[in-house]
């Protein structure tokens, strides 16, 4: 784990990302060496590492018609991506190429998070609407329905569950071993499932504000909380025990995300113009970030310390936030040890 001084003495820099709107999401491929961006300009970018920099240029892939809320790689190939957007699709893409998505999968509702299993056989998408889709992206082969599969559309073929549920999902997630499915909620409860049976095994009555965001330690010991409290809590896996709280954080949790070593975590509320770095062992902030506009997702390196962030884009010249467009580019930023 690196020492508060080693924290102080890394570099932060921003890079121009291309997009013309807000970033919603960065997300790492299994080896590092690419990162992907989805945006409210209803695009894609990926980009790869070289070194410990990654390169302004991106590989642009374009087809959503609507926001692009979420992207995550495939957690074992290193090439295949996925999209949930507000055009109610998830796209599935190979990176290598800037050519039309390899799948395109209607889904009942406006999407808003995206979930991978650590086999890669199972995508889990949440809509506004509180509905979870479970998708095969190997197109149908664990589908479950009763009509035959000949008389399916194409969508059909790839979902094969969904939940409803009644109540606010804020995220899911599956935890490392791929075995049970967790959903924070608007209740300020985890609710998690055995997977694929989706039998309720437990809830845990996490925080009295709403749960937004959800992490696990790579380690497999730890499993982190946010909330609209501004805490941040701590749990343990094996008995579902809080055993402390991290950070001093003055705005609801929006943004949480474990180091590779599993002993530091960085989080930042809402309106934010930092990013706590925090200790897993003590829940002492070791440092704080500054960044140039609050973050709205982060993103570690899942084998080195370079940690990726995108917030609000600064203001146009006309004083119109770039939300919906403008004239300015939306930074990422990079805080790394090297």
């Amino acid at each position: 784990m690196p020492s508060a001084k080693e924290l102080r003495n890394a570099t932060t820099r921003e890079m121009r990302s291309g997009h013309k709107a807000k970033v919603l999401s960065v997300a790492w491929s299994q080896s590092g060496a690419r990162l992907a961006t989805g945006a409210y300009d209803q695009s894609v970018r990926v980009f790869s590492l070289q070194g410990n920099q990654v390169s302004p240029t991106a590989t642009v892939l374009i087809g959503h018609a609507a926001d692009v809320d979420q992207v995550i790689f495939h957690p074992q190939v290193e090439h295949v991506l996925a999209s949930a957007g507000a055009d109610k699709t998830v796209r599935l893409w190979d990176v290598r190429t800037n050519s039309k998505p390899i799948h395109v999968i209607q889904t009942p509702g406006e999407n808003i998070n995206i979930a991978w299993s650590p086999d890669g056989n199972t995508i889990a998408v949440g809509s506004k609407d509180d509905v979870i889709t479970f998708i095969d992206p190997r197109g149908g082969s664990a589908a479950s329905t009763e009509t035959s599969t000949a008389s399916k559309t194409p969508s059909q073929k790839y979902i094969w569950h969904t939940l409803k549920r009644d109540y606010e999902v804020n995220e899911i997630k599956w935890d490392n071993s791929g075995n049970f499915f967790y959903l924070t909620t608007g209740h300020g409860t985890v609710q998690i499932l055995e997977f694929p049976s989706f039998k309720p095994v437990h809830a845990i009555a996490a925080h009295t504000g709403n749960c937004y965001c959800i992490d696990f330690d790579p380690m497999g010991r730890y499993m982190a909380i946010g909330s609209n409290d501004s805490l941040v809590s701590l749990w343990d896996l094996d008995e579902y025990v809080c055993i402390r709280t991290l950070g001093q954080l003055d705005m609801p949790v929006r943004v949480m995300t474990f180091a590779h070593c599993g002993e530091i975590i960085a989080m930042a509320g809402t309106e934010d113009k930092a990013i706590d770095i925090a200790s897993v062992e003590t829940g002492e902030t070791l440092y704080s970030v500054p960044v140039s506009t609050a973050p709205e997702t982060a993103s570690w390196h899942p084998s080195k310390y370079i940690l990726a962030f995108c917030g609000e884009p600064s203001m146009s010249k006309s004083g119109m936030s770039s939300r919906s467009g403008s004239s300015m580019d939306v930074n990422i930023g990079f805080y790394s040890l090297q």
